[in-house]
C-alpha cells in the first residue's frame, strides 16, 4: 500500500517538473518574441496563450516525429 502513495508522490513531483518546464519555456518564448520581433523587425506583440500554444504545436510535431521515427525508422540486423 505504501508503494502507491510513493507513485503518487513521485507522480505529483514529475508533474509539477513537467508544468513548470512548460510555464517557463512559453514566458522565454513571449520574452524573446516580444523583445526581438516587435522592437526590431516591427512585428505585433504576442500574448501568452499564442507562446503556449506555439509551445505545444512544437512539442507535438517532436512527439510525432519521433514516433514516425521508431515505427518507420530504417532497423538494422
Amino acid at each position: 500500500m505504501e508503494n502507491h502513495h510513493h507513485d503518487y508522490k513521485h507522480l505529483g513531483r514529475t508533474l509539477a517538473l513537467a508544468l513548470t518546464i512548460l510555464t517557463g519555456s512559453c514566458i522565454a518564448i513571449l520574452w524573446g518574441w516580444n523583445t526581438f520581433a516587435v522592437e526590431i523587425l516591427s512585428q505585433q506583440t504576442m500574448k501568452f496563450k499564442h507562446a503556449l500554444a506555439l509551445e505545444l504545436f512544437v512539442l507535438s510535431v517532436a512527439g510525432a516525429c519521433s514516433i514516425a521515427w521508431r515505427v518507420f525508422g530504417v532497423r538494422s540486423n
